[in-house]
């Protein structure tokens, strides 16, 4: 049995009938309201009578499947569909008929032959032209030519004498003698030493021959001379000229087509018959909505905003629902294909929609 009474926690809540498991409570005085916890009826959303079943009463049939608490639904009717079809209908059935066209004639000009090709003989001289020839006027010759030496300036170390060795006492020795000798200058008194003398060289410059004095062969081209003569061309020969046959315009008459019979054939005729079929019949489902206990002023602010950035204007954007936000909800339901609400509801597959929005 349906009762009224006044919950303060989460519930099923339907047009008509709730469900919940709540416990009953006493009513929370207006003073202790908060502002985001406000009926959405004072937001401009459509107020709905509510009774309530208690938790221990069971759903009755009919009720929306798989609710929750804290869900809104409507009953909502979804109308027949139905579909146009197009019958094509014979208004004008096929025929043939037979039309005689008559026998069509024409004067023309047609060219007659007065005299055939033939064929004569012409004599074609020689032809002549002047060409240029190279003459020989002395061949080509050779000549013996003497090649003179050739000589090249060389330098060599001759030796005047040959290095020998001297005994002498240390305080003779050149100091180049003490280094090679390692005499210390210091020492006392003098000491025998055996040095060595290099040997001496004279520089001699001297010609020699670079290469012997020979002979080379020498080349004498041979010398032409350019002769212009006259020369055949081609000799004198016969060729066959083509004579043309002579050839008359006259006028004639000519059948440009004979007489015949054509059929004609005479298409149908068809209307087209519109009528409509059944797609789907009407039927009634429970459409989850906004209600007081899943929806706050923030919602609706950015439910509004979402419909004037998909291009739809909302009209005001600061959480209450007027006629231009629900003419905006409608538009964005039948642009995207959703469930299209009644008046002054919005259903939750709009709301999805809508929050998917950026």
């Amino acid at each position: 049995m349906l009762r009224r009474v006044t919950y303060t926690c989460s519930a099923l809540v339907v047009l008509g009938l709730l469900a919940s498991g709540c416990a009953e409570r006493p009513i929370v005085p207006p003073a202790a309201v908060e502002p985001s916890a406000l009926p959405v009826q004072a937001y401009g959303l459509r107020s709905a009578t509510v009774d309530y079943l208690t938790a221990s009463t069971a759903s009755p049939t009919g009720l929306p499947m798989g609710a929750k608490p804290g869900e809104c639904y409507v009953q909502a009717v979804v109308p027949a569909q139905y579909e146009t079809v197009s019958d094509r209908v014979v208004k004008k059935a096929a025929a043939t008929r037979v039309e005689v066209t008559p026998a069509q004639y024409q004067d023309v000009q047609e060219t007659v032959m007065v005299r055939p090709a033939t064929k004569r003989l012409e004599a074609v001289p020689p032809t002549f032209e002047d060409v240029e020839e190279r003459m020989l006027v002395r061949p080509a010759t050779t000549r013996i030519e003497p090649v003179p030496a050739t000589f090249r300036t060389v330098t060599e170390q001759v030796l005047v004498r040959p290095a020998y060795t001297v005994w002498k006492r240390s305080s003779e020795l050149t100091a180049a003698e003490r280094a090679q000798q390692g005499v210390d200058p210091t020492t006392a008194g003098d000491i025998l030493c055996l040095v060595q003398v290099p040997a001496e060289y004279r520089t001699v410059t001297s010609e020699v021959i670079a290469s012997p004095a020979t002979t080379r062969e020498i080349e004498i081209p041979a010398e032409y001379t350019m002769v212009r003569k006259t020369v055949l061309k081609t000799p004198a020969s016969t060729r066959e000229i083509e004579v043309p046959a002579e050839y008359r315009t006259v006028m004639v008459t000519k059948m440009v087509s004979p007489a015949r019979e054509v059929k004609v054939e005479i298409p149908a005729e068809y209307d087209t018959v519109s009528r409509q079929i059944l797609k789907s019949a009407g039927t009634t489902e429970w459409r989850e909505i906004l209600c007081e206990t899943n929806a706050t002023p923030p919602m609706l602010v950015s439910l509004q905003e979402a419909l004037k950035r998909s291009g739809f204007d909302p009209g005001r954007t600061d959480g209450r629902i007027d006629a231009a936000t629900i003419k905006a909800v409608r538009a964005f339901q039948q642009a995207r294909g959703l469930p299209v609400d009644g008046d002054r509801y919005i259903n939750m597959a709009t709301v999805k929609a809508l929050t998917a929005v950026r």
